[in-house]
């Protein structure tokens, strides 16, 4: 599909339509969104193309067409600009964040805004500090206590805070019981989504993990957005959102990216 304008420009269409309305999306509707116009006849036979490569399907006869999971996987790394996945402006969040007394307060605050700013779960991994260890200015090795993250609650475990399930609970993906109350077991559970957050310290980018790439069980309905924040250069957490494969993922990158690394400033300020 690559560099084949007529394929990628349909296939957007049937991306963007799909993240807003949560509808199959039909020829006549990709027809009026496509720029410079494509019959409903030249359009279908474009979706048979894309279906057979694997990228959209057919939920059942006579519907529309959806974006698979190998389609949200394109999108995400062809087809949205940098521009968009750019670190978006939070204007008000590193206040917000300052104001918490320490390395959970700001965890949890962080977990609210990203739940508050893209309208799906927000997460926060705080990593046991118990494990860390960092040089002093005099040259011996410490490990990140009460003294330097005011008074951080620190102990022999991690800790994950989540805020705005009810977000994803509400889409119309988890209005299925038996996904819902799959993704509700996960939650309520959390070792698996720890260890599978844990990786996300590894590095420094911004990882999109889209359905069956989220290695936990009950999560495979899901795609998770996550980026590590530091203190003092060291990683000891990093924040996710997590929502429906069907997820504004241009937008909600950028927020995560953002609100990373406001965490990162504000515990080098504490």
């Amino acid at each position: 599909m690559y560099q084949d304008d007529r394929l990628e420009g349909v296939f957007k269409c049937i991306v963007e339509a799909y993240i807003q309305t949560a509808e199959p999306v039909g020829s006549r509707t990709v027809s009026r969104m496509y720029p410079g116009g494509l019959s409903p006849a030249s359009i279908r036979n474009v979706m048979a193309d894309l279906e057979d490569m694997g990228y959209i399907q057919q939920p059942h006869t006579s519907a529309g067409r959806i974006p698979t999971a190998l389609g949200y996987r394109y999108y995400v790394d062809r087809m949205i600009t940098q521009e968009a996945k750019r670190p978006a402006d939070l204007p008000d969040a590193h206040e917000t964040l300052a104001r918490a007394q320490d390395i959970e307060d700001v965890a949890e605050t962080a977990s609210h805004l990203l739940a508050e700013l893209t309208q799906n779960a927000g997460l926060a991994f705080v990593r046991n500090l118990s494990r860390l260890s960092y040089v002093t200015d005099d040259g011996l090795a410490s490990t990140p206590g009460s003294d330097a993250l005011h008074r951080a609650r620190t102990g022999d475990y991690h800790r994950l805070y989540v805020d705005g399930a009810r977000h994803v609970f509400g889409q119309p993906e988890f209005s299925d019981i038996q996904r819902a109350q799959a993704l509700l077991r996960a939650l309520e559970i959390k070792r698996a989504l720890v260890d599978f957050l844990e990786k996300g310290i590894n590095d420094d980018a911004t990882h999109v993990y889209i359905g069956e790439e989220v290695s936990c069980e009950g999560l495979r309905e899901v795609s998770m957005i996550v980026k590590r924040y530091t203190f003092h250069g060291r990683p000891v957490g990093c924040l996710a959102v997590m929502g429906p494969i069907r997820m504004r993922y241009d937008r909600t990158v950028g927020i995560v990216s953002r609100l990373a690394d406001e965490v990162s400033e504000v515990l080098d300020e504490i």
